[in-house]
């Protein structure tokens, strides 16, 4: 009976450490999305001072980069 135990503690140790590993795989993968995100918000800034003044492109900018850190 002790070796069955200890067979079903090991796959739950197993099934706990991949989960937590996909976890945080999944955490980075989520902040390189938002770092791509709020680059955009740069260069939609740079583009934006080309055409408008810059208190227009700067409330479009903090508007761009509250919403990517969202993300």
């Amino acid at each position: 009976m002790n070796h069955i135990k200890g067979e079903i503690v090991m796959r739950t140790i197993a099934i706990v450490m991949l989960v937590l590993s996909g976890l945080c795989i999944e955490n980075t993968t989520a902040l390189a999305q938002q770092e791509d995100a709020c680059k955009e918000c740069l260069a939609q800034q740079r583009a934006c001072s080309s055409n408008y003044s810059t208190k227009t492109c700067k409330t479009e900018y903090d508007i761009c980069m509250k919403s990517c850190r969202k993300k």
